[in-house]
């Protein structure tokens, strides 16, 4: 069976796409035509055929070329919308075009949302400066601010203030006709959630229509404005509430039309009940690692071998304890980093199962407000608190050395990050009058929760 794999900057790396599907199929790479996609290509074209995304029907006509192809997957983002074009002139099973313009434009997925009654935020497109005063008169503050095709964070801001919201909205479209556009939407509250983050994420495979739950994910806090430091399964939710999670999801991927393929999907915990944040038709970043460590299975090959109507057997239940991943986010001014010291005493501490630096010293960062990990810290731990003391110690080990966009070189210790923030507050709750001790996961267990038919629906 031979799989084609659309690939460009996503959420897997590309040997681990190979390996993965290379396990249920032979795959065909079609390289996206962005700079990245286009330097990989020697790399892959090692190990399988590549062709390049030159439009539905010429790539089509390339990829019959080299042989039949009986699936299609794609683990990008950006790569959604000509796979679904791709698919429909090939004949395969994959998102229809209308359904991944939906996953991947924000105002076209809250109308549909919004249209089958399961979201609820408010929302409206910007495509210039002048348009913020209608939008915001319609959404209000708080609101978050985002691009209507975009991921990772990037240029995501939260507003608070009609006017810094303005002055925000006129630099980011400085003038009508760009072809670019923003969404201004309500800000969902979370809930009081500390020490952990207020929302969760939902993982699913989906075949046949049917949604596939295989695991929701734990979240630590964001840093400021919105920036992602890691996961954990299980997430510290009591059975009931899961529940209700699982079936608002369920309900956003009928409304969507996801019929087929690996979802990653936001919901936002607040004070009358779950409500969607987005939802993402490809698997969520780093989540393979997880499914590979926890449950024995690669999820690129489940994918590639749903995608050719391979039967799937049920997903494994995920081990007991807490499985968790963790990542440094560099201060906002950063411009290089320079070097990581303490990496071997890193990867000594009980519990943890890889440490990795994510950039290659010296590694000049982007700049803005998107998430851009330092590292990855994998690892287990019997509880939620015990996951937060390992944390603490591995970041005690490591200096990260930086320079900032003025030239200044200094060295910070990983607990002096903005990533190690929810760390500092679980060490004050911990140390507090009552501490938290092995009550921690039970404390948000038995948090009480509100049915999702009784949100007031806005």
């Amino acid at each position: 069976m031979r799989v084609a794999v659309l690939y460009d900057l996503g959420s897997a790396a590309p040997m681990e796409i190979v390996h993965g599907v290379g396990e249920a199929a032979d795959p065909v790479f079609v390289i996206g035509d962005s700079a990245h996609a286009r330097q990989m290509l020697p790399v892959l074209a090692e190990f399988c055929p590549v062709t390049l995304w030159e439009g539905p029907t010429r790539t089509a006509a390339a990829l019959r070329a080299t042989g039949p192809v009986h699936g299609m997957v794609t683990f990008s983002e950006r790569m959604l919308r000509p796979g679904s074009e791709l698919a429909a002139e090939l004949g395969l099973p994959f998102h229809s075009v209308d359904t991944a313009v939906r996953l991947t434009d924000k105002d076209a997925q809250r109308r549909a949302l919004l249209a089958a009654g399961v979201g609820s935020a408010r929302s409206r497109r910007i495509s210039h400066a002048g348009q913020y005063a209608a939008a915001v008169a319609e959404v209000g503050v708080p609101a978050v601010v985002k691009p209507t095709v975009g991921e990772g964070s990037r240029d995501t801001y939260r507003i608070d203030e009609v006017e810094h919201g303005r002055t925000l909205v006129t630099r980011l479209l400085p003038e009508a006709g760009s072809g670019v556009s923003y969404q201004l939407e309500e800000l969902l509250v979370g809930r009081e959630s500390g020490p952990f983050g207020d929302y969760v994420s939902v993982e699913s495979l989906v075949v046949d229509k049917e949604p596939r739950h295989f695991a929701v994910s734990g979240k630590f806090p964001l840093v400021a404005p919105f920036r992602e430091t890691g996961q954990f399964w299980p997430a510290p939710l009591p059975a009931a509430e899961r529940a209700e999670v699982e079936a608002l999801v369920d309900a956003a991927l009928a409304a969507l039309g996801v019929t087929c393929g690996l979802t990653h999907t936001e919901v936002k915990l607040t004070p009358r009940g779950p409500r969607i944040i987005e939802v993402n038709g490809r698997v969520g970043g780093f989540i393979n690692e997880l499914a590979r460590r926890l449950l024995g299975v690669d999820l690129m090959s489940v994918a590639a071998a749903a995608s050719t109507g391979a039967g799937i057997a049920p997903l494994p239940a995920v081990q007991p304890g807490v499985h968790y991943q963790f990542s440094s986010l560099a201060p906002p001014y950063t411009q290089t980093v320079r070097g990581i010291e303490g990496v071997g005493a890193a990867r000594k501490e009980p519990g943890v199962s890889s440490y990795r630096p994510l950039v290659h010293a010296p590694a000049r960062l982007s700049t803005g407000v998107a998430t851009q990990e330092l590292d990855l810290l994998c690892g287990s731990a019997p509880d939620h608190t015990d996951m937060f003391r390992t944390i603490h110690a591995v970041m005690s080990h490591l200096e990260f050395a930086l320079t900032t966009a003025d030239g200044t070189e200094e060295t910070v210790p990983g607990t002096a990050l903005p990533s190690a923030d929810s760390l500092e507050h679980w060490l004050s709750l911990s140390q507090g009058p009552s501490g938290l001790g092995d009550g921690l996961g039970r404390q948000a267990a038995d948090r009480p929760h509100v049915r999702h038919d009784e949100q007031d629906n806005r």
